[in-house]
C-alpha cells in the first residue's frame, strides 16, 4: 500500500504493522524496527510526538468544503453542477464524515496517551535498571567481601592450627620442666638436710668486691665509709677528669652501690659512654680551671687518661712515650670546683677525686676549704712515665692538704687518699 488518503491513515498503518517497537531494544538504548532497522530511543519518540501533533490539527474533517474553480465561461456552470451532486449526495457523505471525525477523535488522544504511558514506563524501566545496577554492584562488593573474610577465616584457622600446635609444645616443654623442678626440689631438699654453707643467706662482705680503680683506690675508700658507718648509698662525689664510665673510675663502684654524684669531663668524645652508663650521674662537658667561663684548649692525647689543657704536660707525655700523639684539640669552656659543688651539689660530697693530668695541685689550691671539705680526697701523686714509678712522689700536694688538716691514709704507688681529720673527730 502507497498511498494514503490523510496523515491519520498513514501513522495508523505504520503503528498497526509493528513498524516501529518501542519495547525493543539494543545495547546502546536503541529502538529496534521489525525490519530490523535500529534508531534512537529519543528520536522515534520525537518523531511519533510530531505525527500525534498533526493528528490533533487534522482530526476534524468538515462535510462541506468551498467549491470553485477557475475555468472561464463554463466555470459558473461546473460549480453549479458539483454543488447540486453533493446536495443529492448529502445523505451518503454526511454520515461517514461524522463518523470518521468520531474515530479520529478518540484514535488521536488514545494513542497520545499511550505514548504518555510509554514515556513514563520507560523512565520507570531505566530507574529499575538504574536500582538493578547498583544492587549489582553491591552484590559484587558484597560478595568480594566474603571472599576476603573467607579467605581471612582460613588464614585464622591455619593460626588457630599453628597455634594449637605450639601450645601443645608448651605444655610438653611445661610438663617436662614441672617434672624437672619437682626433681631438682627433692635433690635439693636432701642437700638442705646436710646444712651446706652455700644454702645459707648471703651477707655482704667487705673484703670480697670487685675494684675498678687503677690501683684499689675505691676498695681504700669503701673501707673508710665503712668503718665510720657511712652507708654506701649515702656516699656523694665528684670526679674531675671522669674519663671512662668504668675502667680506671675511682667512683663507679661506689654508683653501683646507689650513690651519685658529678662526674666532670673535657674530652666531647667520652659523654655519650658516660650518659649511657652514669645516666644517674650529672655529667658535665667542661674543664676545670681557676676561672668559670672562661675558653681553654684542651689537647685529646690517644692514651687513656692523659689528656689535658697543658700543652707542655702533653709534650712531655709524648716525649717520654713516643707512641702516644695529640690526636685532636678543642675549645673547651672552664669551670671552677667551687662553682660545680655550689651549682650542681650545694653541699661538699663525700669523696673528691682529682685526676686531671699537671694541674691537680692548682686547682686544689682553687677549692675553699672553710666552706667546701670533702670527707676523702683522691689525687694523683706521681708524673707520668711509662714504665712503673717508684720513690717520686709529689710532696707538694700532701704538705698543702696537711694545712688545711687533712691526713694523708693511704698511698696506693699512684694516688694518695686524703680523710678529713675533722670528720674523723666526729666535728662538722
Amino acid at each position: 500500500m502507497s498511498g494514503f488518503k490523510n496523515l491519520e491513515e498513514k501513522i495508523i498503518y505504520h503503528m498497526l504493522k509493528g513498524e516501529y517497537k518501542i519495547g525493543g531494544k539494543d545495547n546502546s538504548d536503541n529502538i529496534v524496527g521489525s525490519k530490523g532497522g535500529v534508531r534512537k530511543t529519543e528520536d522515534v519518540f520525537s518523531e511519533i510526538s510530531g505525527y500525534i501533533n498533526i493528528m490533533q490539527s487534522t482530526r476534524e474533517m468538515p462535510t462541506y468544503r468551498e467549491i470553485v474553480c477557475y475555468k472561464r465561461f463554463i466555470g459558473g456552470i461546473i460549480v453549479f453542477g458539483k454543488r447540486i451532486v453533493r446536495r443529492f449526495m448529502k445523505f451518503y457523505i454526511e454520515p461517514n464524515t461524522i463518523q470518521q471525525n468520531e474515530f479520529n477523535s478518540a484514535v488521536t488522544p488514545a494513542i497520545g496517551k499511550l505514548t504518555e504511558t510509554i514515556f513514563t514506563q520507560k523512565a520507570q524501566i531505566e530507574e529499575m535498571n538504574s536500582r538493578l545496577l547498583n544492587l549489582i554492584e553491591e552484590n559484587e562488593k558484597i560478595k568480594c567481601e566474603c571472599e576476603n573474610l573467607k579467605t581471612e577465616n582460613e588464614l585464622r584457622k591455619e593460626e588457630n592450627n599453628v597455634l594449637r600446635l605450639e601450645n601443645k609444645d608448651m605444655r610438653n616443654t611445661f610438663d617436662s620442666a614441672y617434672n624437672q623442678i619437682n626433681l631438682n626440689t627433692e635433690k635439693l631438699d636432701k642437700l638442705n638436710e646436710l646444712e651446706l654453707d652455700i644454702f645459707k643467706e648471703k651477707v655482704f662482705n667487705l673484703f670480697e668486691k670487685k675494684s675498678f680503680s687503677q690501683a684499689g683506690e675505691d676498695t681504700i675508700c669503701a673501707y673508710i665509709l665503712y668503718v665510720t658507718g657511712m652507708r654506701f648509698e649515702e656516699c656523694t662525689y665528684i670526679d674531675l677528669g671522669a674519663n671512662h664510665a668504668k675502667d680506671l673510675s675511682n667512683t663507679y663502684w661506689f654508683y653501683t652501690k646507689g650513690a651519685r654524684g658529678v662526674l666532670v669531663e673535657a674530652n666531647t668524645k667520652l659523654i655519650p659512654e658516660l650518659k649511657f652508663y652514669r645516666n644517674g650521674d650529672v655529667i658535665v662537658n667542661k674543664c676545670i680551671s681557676d676561672i668559670t667561663g672562661d675558653f681553654i684548649d684542651f689537647y685529646v692525647l690517644n692514651g687513656d687518661g692523659l689528656s689535658t689543657p697543658d700543652l707542655d704536660m702533653a709534650n712531655s707525655f709524648i716525649e717520654k712515650n713516643p707512641e702516644l700523639e695529640i690526636v685532636e684539640t678543642i675549645s673547651i669552656e672552664t669551670i671552677t670546683v667551687n662553682d660545680i659543688i655550689e651549682n650542681y651539689m650545694g653541699k661538699a660530697p663525700v669523696i673528691l677525686n682529682i685526676d686531671i693530668e699537671g694541674k691537680d695541685m692548682e686547682i686544689i689550691r682553687t677549692i675553699d676549704f672553710d666552706k667546701y671539705r670533702p670527707f676523702i680526697i683522691i689525687a694523683e701523686m706521681i708524673e707520668y712515665e711509662k714504665n712503673i714509678v717508684v720513690e717520686n712522689k709529689n710532696d707538694e700536694i700532701t704538705d698543702f692538704l696537711k694545712s688545711k688538716n687533712y691526713t694523708e691514709y693511704a698511698f696506693t704507688g699512684i694516688n694518695s687518699i686524703f680523710v678529713d681529720k675533722e670528720r674523723l673527730k666526729g666535728g662538722e
